[in-house]
């Protein structure tokens, strides 16, 4: 008889197997980056962002911002993120880069793509 299933087995069949993309890092200040900007950039064209489902998993609390091009930038009035907290956002077809900024200090967003 298999094993039961559990609540990530569910979740890997119905979203697909997360895939890390990569990490942007807020600065101290603290200053907005996007997945262009960022110290380790990923995904420049943007292409592979568009239209996808993310996962984000900040590692303290912040702001997160979407652009069809590399200058968008995230501000204290843009969509507030959790800390420690994995949280499901679809990107649109014509936004094709992320931005983040921590609400204090610094902090990483770390960004997966289902697959």
């Amino acid at each position: 008889m298999p094993a039961p299933l559990h609540g990530h087995d569910l979740q890997d069949a119905l979203r697909g197997v997360p895939v890390a993309l990569g990490v942007i890092a807020s600065t101290s200040g603290p200053a907005s980056k996007n997945n262009h900007t960022t110290s380790s950039a990923f995904n420049n064209t943007g292409e592979a962002l568009s239209g996808k489902v993310l996962t984000l998993y900040a590692s303290a609390a912040g702001y997160i911002a979407v652009g069809s091009d590399n200058s968008v930038a995230a501000t204290s009035s843009s969509f507030p993120i959790a800390a420690t907290t994995a949280t499901t956002f679809r990107m649109r077809g014509s936004d094709k880069f992320l931005a983040f900024i921590a609400a204090s200090g610094t902090a990483n967003l770390s960004v997966f793509e289902a697959q």
